[in-house]
């Protein structure tokens, strides 16, 4: 049995963050990862098995800034091997509700999370950065046939549901985007003012 398939060509658009410390690596990292703590897989198997419910895992799985650790890539004890110096992670982070209504709205947004970021020591302090992918174009995206590349026509949605999008966080998009951005971004201020706090004369802690 054959099954027709049409390949889809769709711009993407996202925006990098990158936030600036002064604060060491490995204490900006401890930190972080106290405050934004890793996912429990026991969680995740309870509640594919029917032991939780929808409701009790998302309490269950809360965290300070609604954020977890969906998975940790030290990348710096990789590539000291390859020659690198940088001490760095990479981090997969996301929000269990968050995810829950994007895939409502469209299955395809889970390309756009978790998100990615990742931590290295810089000159001046440890470097924290994220990509906050871009809203969902109302516009078409090209079109092709993978028999035929040369018979490409327009016309084909971006989205599936592009008469309820309008803009929002549909794609990996907008609003919620932000909000996610705002979390990881006050995640990352709350670890670097803890570790400046430590780090600073009891007088000034006061």
């Amino acid at each position: 049995m054959s099954f027709h398939a049409v390949e889809r060509l769709v711009p993407a658009a996202g925006t990098r963050v990158v936030v600036e410390t002064d604060a060491p690596f490995a204490e900006l990292r401890r930190r972080f990862e106290e405050i934004v703590p890793a996912t429990d897989p026991d969680l995740g198997e309870r509640l594919a098995a029917g032991a939780l419910d929808w409701a009790a895992f998302s309490r269950a799985a809360s965290s300070l800034y609604g954020l977890r650790r969906f998975g940790t890539d030290e990348v710096g004890d990789t590539m000291r091997r390859a020659g690198g110096a940088a001490a760095s992670v990479a981090y997969l982070l996301g929000d269990h509700e968050l995810h829950a209504r994007l895939f409502r709205h469209d299955p395809a947004t889970v390309i756009a999370v978790p998100f990615r970021a990742e931590l290295h020591a810089g000159r001046g302090g440890a470097v924290f950065s994220f990509e906050q992918p871009g809203p969902c174009s109302r516009r078409s995206g090209s079109t092709r046939s993978p028999r035929s590349a040369s018979s490409s026509t327009g016309g084909s949605a971006m989205c599936s549901k592009r008469s309820s999008c309008r803009g929002r966080r549909c794609c990996g998009g907008d609003e919620r985007g932000a909000r996610a951005r705002r979390r990881q971004s006050a995640a990352v201020a709350s670890a670097a003012s803890s570790v400046n706090a430590a780090a600073a004369p009891p007088a000034l802690t006061r």
